[in-house]
């Protein structure tokens, strides 16, 4: 039971950062693709109970999912 946890909090990490680097890449092509992206890495962050990469902790607003890229 424990390792099928691990592996699935594994995967969520492989997915949130999957999401990430595409909100990343798109950002400028479609905007509203890149904030949905950055919506279900959120969600997958708080149903595994994880922590958001560090160097895109600031990357984004909290309230609105808005990429903070000048």
């Amino acid at each position: 039971m424990v390792k099928i946890k691990i592996l699935r909090k594994d995967l969520a990490k492989q997915r949130i950062n999957r999401l990430i680097d595409l909100a990343l890449k798109n950002y400028n092509i479609d905007k509203k693709f890149s904030i949905n992206c950055i919506r279900i890495a959120y969600n997958i962050k708080n149903k595994f109970n994880l922590d958001f990469p560090s160097y895109f902790k600031n990357l984004y607003c909290k309230n609105c999912f808005n990429l903070l890229i000048p």
